[in-house]
């Protein structure tokens, strides 16, 4: 199998990990169905990032933003990249577009190639008092220029489809459902001990520090773990800011000090993907807190690892439905905190070299069905 070239938009980086992870996998997803290899188109500054993605990577120049256009962005280099290295289908344009210089309209640069686009979530319509009025406004106005020209919208859930069906009612009959998933990698597979601070028994909790990823409730819930005599150590990953709420990485500290918990958590910040997967394997469970999300990659990371989770009750975890999960309402800390206490007590930490093995195997197979769904969406083909 072949079919179409595939050109894929660089998205996310330092800022946005699960951006980047999102298309990185969905890169492997077209090499393991067998289709050609993808196109990346990355701004030339940021393109070495990309170096380990199967994918042939195409530098976009850096834009210059015309004189009297401050929302404009100059268009030629992107139609220069698309003149030397041609596709037949672009993914994803999304509200924003700054990875490669491109605002709208895209269409008279795209010329005859395919092209659709996507948009994350919707959360700012959900969980609109963790945004700002312009940045509301901003996202609002670039979803409306996106919806307004794109000749279909993949989205990652069908809860995100309904979303955008619900929201923008008169596109509903332009949109395709693609449900990533992780590509397993060898190397995650191995025995692994680069991390020698890990303690023996943790939760790990892979997510950036941003307001609806919702750690609050799970530092509330060690407290309320700590006055019962249950300490479980927890272990993050991620960088501990967000600019929408400067004041949020001070709550979280008030909220370990209030439980006196501050030395049951270790913070190891941005660290490498290949680290990051070590910490999956070698804790007693992931805990995915989160209030919103379009299709969660932690979630995924913890499927193809054969790893038990703790997920909030929300509609794209129950979508998503890993094997052996337990769910808590996203705020509340008693329920997470009872499901901690049993998880720690029955669960044994450590790397289960057995169901890693069914996990990859799964995950190999699934990752394939991902690059067939974008193949067929890249070739016109409806489900």
């Amino acid at each position: 199998m072949s079919g179409p070239v595939v050109g894929l938009v660089s998205q996310g980086g330092a800022r946005w990990v699960g951006g980047a992870e999102y298309i990185g996998n969905l890169a492997r997803a077209v090499v393991a169905a067998g289709g050609s290899q993808p196109r990346l188109f990355s701004l030339a500054t940021v393109a070495d990032q990309w170096r380990e993605v199967p994918a042939e990577v195409v530098p976009v120049r850096r834009w210059v933003i015309p004189y009297g256009d401050r929302m404009g962005l100059n268009r030629r280099h992107l139609r220069e990249a698309l003149r030397r290295a041609p596709v037949d289908f672009l993914f994803p344009f999304t509200y924003g577009n700054g990875n490669i210089g491109m605002n709208f309209p895209v269409q008279p640069v795209l010329g005859n190639t395919r092209w659709a686009g996507w948009i994350p979530d919707f959360q700012h319509r959900y969980l609109p008092h963790f945004f700002g009025r312009k940045d509301l406004e901003i996202r609002e106005e670039g979803i409306r220029r996106l919806l307004g020209e794109a000749p279909v919208m993949v989205m990652s859930s069908a809860s995100a489809a309904e979303d955008l069906k619900r929201f923008h009612p008169e596109y509903g009959g332009r949109v395709e459902v693609l449900r990533f998933a992780t590509a397993p990698r060898a190397e995650w597979y191995e025995a692994a001990n680069s991390l020698p601070e890990l303690p023996d028994r943790y939760f790990a909790v892979c997510n950036q520090f941003w307001v609806h990823k919702n750690h609050l409730t799970v530092f509330r819930a060690l407290g309320l773990l700590a006055r019962r005599g249950v300490r479980p150590v927890l272990v993050c990953t991620g960088a501990m800011d967000d600019n929408r709420d400067p004041a949020y990485p001070a709550k979280l500290r008030e909220a370990l000090e209030v439980g006196k918990v501050q030395e049951q958590v270790r913070f190891l910040g941005l660290i490498s993907r290949r680290n990051q997967v070590e910490v999956l394997r070698r804790s007693v469970a992931v805990v995915q807190p989160s209030l919103f999300e379009g299709w969660s990659t932690v979630v995924e990371d913890a499927r193809v690892l054969g790893k038990r989770i703790l997920l909030s009750d929300i509609a794209v975890h129950r979508e998503q439905a890993p094997p052996g999960a337990e769910y808590f309402e996203p705020e509340n800390a008693e329920a997470l905190a009872a499901l901690m206490e049993a998880a720690w007590n029955q669960w044994p930490a450590g790397q289960d070299l057995v169901a890693e093995g069914e996990a990859r195997r799964l995950g190999e197979a699934r990752l394939a069905e991902v690059g067939r769904r974008l193949l067929e969406i890249a070739g016109g083909s409806r489900a």
